[in-house]
């Protein structure tokens, strides 16, 4: 099996275990090499699930052209790594995947504009893009919703890290409800 890995750092040979949002070091992989690529751009804003029951990523644009927004004219590296014999999965995403130890890479491509990648796998109907402006008004009351939950359960209110900022930025109106409840 093939196991994918997402960076904006290019040229790793081994992959080193990091803590990341759990509390141990790992080397985070998918199975699905378009849920790596989301990856090659570090934010913490990854607003993706799965359709069903063909389980193809689908990226939801919480604001107009936020894969844009995201994406546009970054960088990153997808590795290719084999043979890993791995099952453990502490994020409980589907078709993810981690090692504790050291992972030495096969392959690897660099991708010099991620959001023109995300297009071309759109096009090539591995990725589904629920663009913001075809939401419906109850998808926008529930990512408003999400992300009022994600500023509370984060306490991004009293934090001045760059995923709180991206949050303000980007999510002003839901900010400020969050601030003045």
């Amino acid at each position: 099996m093939v196991y994918y890995h997402g960076s904006p750092v290019k040229d790793i040979k081994i992959l080193n275990p990091n803590v990341s949002n759990h509390t141990e070091a790992f080397v985070y992989f998918s199975s699905n090499p378009v849920v790596a690529c989301f990856y090659t751009v570090r934010n913490n804003w990854y607003p993706y699930g799965f359709s069903k029951p063909d389980m193809i990523p689908e990226y939801t644009e919480f604001y107009l052209d936020g894969l844009k927004d995201v994406y546009s004219r970054k960088s990153g590296c997808l590795y290719e790594c084999e043979d890993l014999n791995i099952t453990e999965n502490p994020t409980n995403i589907y078709c993810a995947y981690v090692s504790r130890n050291p992972v030495e890479v096969k392959r690897y491509r660099i991708i010099e504009d991620m959001y023109e990648e995300m297009l071309l796998q759109e096009q090539k109907g591995v990725l589904k893009i629920k663009r913001h402006k075809n939401l419906n008004k109850m998808e926008l009351e529930r990512n408003r919703a999400r992300i009022l939950k994600a500023i509370k359960d984060g306490d991004l209110l009293h934090s001045e890290d760059d995923y709180a900022k991206f949050i303000k930025e980007r999510f002003p109106y839901e900010w400020e409800k969050a601030n003045q409840a």
